[in-house]
C-alpha cells in the first residue's frame, strides 16, 4: 500500500507543477492544485485493473486527464 500511495503522491505533484506552468493556473498555489487533483482522482482509484496495465500508468492517466 505504501508504494501505491507514493505513486499517487508522485504523479499528483508532477501534474500540479506541470499545470502551474500554464497561465490559467498562475493564481493557484501548488498545494491547491495538488488537493484538487487528489480529490478528482480519489473516486477512480478503486477502478484499477491489474490486467490492463501498471498502477503507475493508471494514476498518471487519471492525473493527466483530470478536468481540474
Amino acid at each position: 500500500m505504501k508504494l501505491k500511495t507514493a505513486i499517487v503522491v508522485q504523479n499528483i505533484r508532477y501534474q500540479a507543477k506541470r499545470l502551474k506552468l500554464f497561465g490559467c493556473f498562475a493564481h493557484e498555489t501548488h498545494e491547491d492544485l495538488e488537493q484538487e487533483l487528489f480529490c478528482e482522482i480519489w473516486t477512480y482509484l478503486d477502478r484499477y485493473d491489474e490486467s490492463k496495465g501498471s498502477f503507475n500508468t493508471f494514476v498518471a492517466r487519471l492525473t493527466e486527464y483530470s478536468p481540474t
